[in-house]
């Protein structure tokens, strides 16, 4: 049954004949069937992504685990412990002072630096000042170059004053003091006089041996204030 253009029908609306048949007509292109939908297939690739989403999703909390566990064993501003034991240089169990001050003086009242060598460290490049000449550098230069000096005395003694001041700075130690020189040459000529002196100690090996040494005279003499200088 045909409708008529204009009028409502619940079929669809056909048109007639001559209007087919009109110029301008143009008939709509027929609809595609639809595909149909594979339900298991949509299913095997939903389950798929789903495992591989729990795969990425497993390893992001495994990676910011050891993070979080890294960041805890090791803070921020922290060094790392060392892998070999380290030797800590053990504390002294005595502190230096005057009488060990004064055997060092004894020993090289001996004139003989062997009997002085057991108060010093032996590295070569310590310095040690003594009245001459500018420098030694090392305790063999030390020892060798002294020797010429005591080769003048037939006897000499120090001995350090009551005034003596130490100071410990740990496995360090300074000390500081007038010493009196009493002094007999070859040709039996003698002298006495004040030197200043100033040592400086290192901890190694249960004692105390010496790292630095200064040793001077005043330009006055080393007489105390006070005291006249002695014309010759």
């Amino acid at each position: 049954m045909l409708h008529e253009r204009g009028t409502k029908g619940k079929g669809p609306r056909i048109h007639p004949p001559e209007f087919r048949r009109s110029p301008g007509f143009r008939a709509a292109p027929p609809r595609p069937a639809a595909r149909p939908v594979h339900r298991l297939a949509a299913i095997q690739e939903a389950t798929r992504m789903k495992k591989v989403r729990s795969s990425l999703l497993a390893g992001l909390s495994l990676v910011a685990a050891l993070s979080i566990s890294g960041l805890l064993a090791a803070p921020i501003g922290c060094k790392k412990a060392p892998t070999t034991t380290e030797v800590e240089p053990s504390a002294p169990s005595i502190l230096p002072d005057k009488e060990l001050m004064q055997r060092t003086w004894d020993a090289w009242s001996t004139l003989d630096p062997e009997q002085a060598a057991p108060f010093y460290a032996k590295e070569p490049d310590l310095v040690f000042f003594d009245f001459a000449p500018l420098q030694f550098r090392g305790w063999d230069a030390y020892s060798t170059g002294v020797k010429e000096m005591l080769a003048q005395f037939t006897s000499f003694k120090g001995k350090v004053k009551e005034d003596a001041k130490i100071d410990v700075l740990g496995d360090k130690a300074i000390g500081a003091s007038i010493v009196q020189m009493e002094i007999t040459f070859q040709d039996g000529m003698t002298e006495s006089f004040n030197a200043r002196w100033t040592v400086v100690w290192a901890w190694r090996e249960g004692q105390w041996l010496i790292v630095h040494e200064h040793l001077s005279v005043p330009i006055d003499g080393g007489h105390e204030e006070g005291e006249a200088p002695q014309n010759p």
